[in-house]
């Protein structure tokens, strides 16, 4: 199976410096925690420990809602606020309709305008200085500290999956470590390779959670969820088996089971991480619905639930049943959401 990284190598075109200064709120860098921006201290002009590189072909988009790559949670930014594009021509900002307007050099932005090093952009109160790389590789700025950002290289429709052993905290309370943690590599062992048979990526391991994603596109889309989905319940069923399996001494007290949650839609891809540590993943709020959704499955004793568009696409060929509008934490409108039937 061929790495999707392997075949992304954008050429990097400009740096986005953010300078926000004492504003209450909070700024998240993908990759990153968040910097309250009220106890964050200003220096040499730049108020989040990073910079954000944009490479050709690629998008980086700001504003308040944690869907955006740069979330700006902070008075005067709207929810869905400005967009950065670069093609091999250069770097355009355009205005996602805002409602206070975003700003190049002191004059709004009606139209994309393209961006030369030195450009100030302002978002509410953030302002955002340009630097084309061609420019900045020959200044001392380059070297400053922080989290460097290969933002989004590209977007693409995805069905994520997230598979999370049930009460697995519990368990490790009373249970030997050396145990639970042999147990735990044996399963994950059993997932990725369901899921690489499935045509599916192991995207990252994340406690005793395993998150994957299978890549589509608009017409193969239906048939990359059902592979999903197929990999789900054969987990499923490989746990259950596992549970039953001398591998699992603790059978006769506890079960090994684990709970799923599908969620398909469109995402942003690329590189992201610490300087010289960087991973390919997937981000949006695709990502993280998949993520609440496989958290309401567990508060209401479902062990598989599937996001509306991925039901969508499977229920001609996998029997479903839908839960209804779902309040999901961390969002204002409810989830539709569906159960294997």
């Amino acid at each position: 199976m061929s790495n999707l990284s392997d075949s992304i190598a954008p050429q990097a075109i400009a740096a986005l410096l953010i300078e926000v200064g004492s504003h209450r709120g909070h700024v998240a860098l993908p990759g990153s925690k968040v910097f309250n921006l009220a106890e964050f201290e200003q220096k040499e002009n730049i108020s989040i420990p990073g910079r954000v590189i944009i490479s050709q072909n690629q998008t980086v988009r700001f504003g308040r809602d944690k869907s955006n790559e740069i979330m700006l949670d902070i008075a005067n930014v709207s929810r869905l606020h400005a967009v950065f594009s670069a093609t091999a021509s250069g770097v355009r900002v355009s205005d996602l309709s805002s409602t206070n307007g975003t700003f190049v050099n002191g004059n709004p932005v009606t139209t994309p305008v393209k961006l030369s090093s030195g450009d100030t952009v302002e978002i509410g109160p953030a302002k955002i200085k340009v630097e084309m790389l061609s420019d900045l590789k020959t200044q001392t700025n380059i070297g400053l500290m922080g989290t460097e950002f290969d933002p989004v290289t590209t977007t693409g429709i995805v069905t994520i999956l997230v598979a999370d052993i049930c009460n697995y905290t519990k368990m490790t309370e009373t249970l030997p470590a050396e145990d639970m943690t042999r147990i735990l590599q044996f399963w994950f062992e059993q997932c990725a390779k369901i899921i690489e048979d499935h045509g599916g990526r192991v995207d990252k391991y994340i406690g005793d959670c395993v998150m994957a994603f299978w890549r589509s596109t608009d017409m193969n889309a239906p048939f990359r969820a059902e592979d999903a989905v197929s990999a789900g319940i054969a987990i499923k069923e490989a746990t259950r088996a596992l549970s039953a399996s001398d591998k699992w001494a603790y059978r006769d007290h506890a079960d090994w089971d684990c709970r799923l949650s599908l969620n398909t839609g469109q995402v942003m891809m690329g590189k992201i991480g610490g300087r010289g540590a960087r991973d390919f993943t997937v981000l949006g709020d695709v990502v993280n619905v998949a993520f609440r959704l496989n958290s309401v499955a567990g508060s209401r004793g479902y062990d598989f639930v599937l996001g509306n568009v991925t039901a969508k696409h499977v229920h001609k060929t996998i029997k479903v049943e839908k839960l209804g509008p779902i309040e999901v934490k961390g969002r204002n409108q409810k989830v539709v959401a569906f159960t294997l039937a």
